[in-house]
């Protein structure tokens, strides 16, 4: 089947398909293509903002805003082609008035290598914020800090134990507060503000070792 963005009925369950990424992606593919790349894309993260959905797809660096009535399909901005390398954009987030975008970025794992960005309008461009290592996950608390999810670090490919959860404050530097994760793949604030973040996320081929794990972060 091709990946799309398919919306569930409250209460029935019935499925039905609001925008069709495969094939927007095939007719529209990025500028730079990596040597893992997929014609249908390895989409990955998503925000609602202003009745509209974003969406940010890693494999060929795109970044889209979907109207969620018609099913119409924009690009925002091409993030590999304006940086000229397949950086493998994943975590998207809305704070303070922007959009929030990070990278995991290709193997071997260069520690530090990752960046933030926030995205500027008029023109559209991109601004470094924070930089890490592997990033799967980015969410913000009430303060403003910034939390990157960090999958693996330490090691030149994802490694068990490896993972970790950095927080920023502002004008303050980066202050690892979780280590010794396995493989995290998304991060969340809960309602309580506490932060949820999805453990054991790949790698494991054994079912259900994966889980949510609730971080209390003081």
């Amino acid at each position: 089947r091709d990946n799309a963005i398919v919306r569930v009925a409250l209460f029935s369950g019935t499925v039905s398909i609001v925008a069709n990424l495969s094939q927007w992606l095939r007719n529209n593919p990025g500028q730079v293509l990596g040597p893992d790349f997929e014609p249908d894309g390895t989409w990955y993260s998503m925000v609602a903002y202003n009745g509209a959905l974003y969406v940010v797809e890693p494999n060929q660096g795109l970044f889209l805003r979907v109207n969620p009535t018609t099913g119409a399909i924009t690009r925002v901005l091409d993030i590999a082609g304006s940086l000229g390398q397949h950086v493998v954009p994943t975590a998207l987030a809305r704070h303070g008035g922007y959009f929030y975008i990070s990278n995991l970025g290709p193997f071997p794992i260069v520690d530090g290598s990752e960046r933030v960005w926030r995205v500027l309008s008029n023109p559209t461009r991109l601004q470094v914020v924070a930089r890490g290592t592997t990033i799967l996950g980015i969410a913000f608390d009430s303060h403003d800090a910034l939390y990157l999810l960090q999958t693996s670090s330490g090691a030149p490919e994802p490694t068990p134990g490896m993972g970790s959860i950095v927080r920023i404050r502002p004008g303050g530097g980066p202050h690892t507060i979780v280590s010794g994760l396995t493989l995290p793949t998304a991060m969340t604030f809960g309602p309580d503000g506490a932060l949820y973040v999805s453990h054991i996320g790949f790698g494991p081929p054994i079912p259900g070792l994966g889980e949510i794990l609730r971080i209390d972060v003081g």
